[in-house]
């Protein structure tokens, strides 16, 4: 039987993340406000098919993130000085 809920650890392995990183993930603004179910004040869980098809928009959405400045810098740096 597949669970229609899932708490927090459920969650993270559903989207291969760390908890830690199932945390940030919620702090998107476009983590969708109806995948999380209060229960009580101490039981929030997660609708598995709403977290699945956030996952999958994500998966086909998501375009190629620039290299952050530091690191080009950092590689432009090592490829002159392997020149000289």
């Amino acid at each position: 039987m597949t669970p229609i809920l899932v708490d927090v650890h459920g969650a993270s392995i559903l989207l291969t993340l760390s908890e830690r990183g199932f945390h940030e993930l919620r702090k998107r603004p476009d983590f969708p406000p109806d995948a999380t179910v209060i229960l009580g004040p101490r039981a929030v869980r997660f609708r598995v098919d709403v977290l699945s098809r956030y996952a999958q928009e994500l998966s086909t959405n998501t375009a190629p993130h620039s290299e952050p400045e530091q690191l080009r810098r950092a590689r432009q740096n090592r490829r002159e000085s392997q020149a000289v």
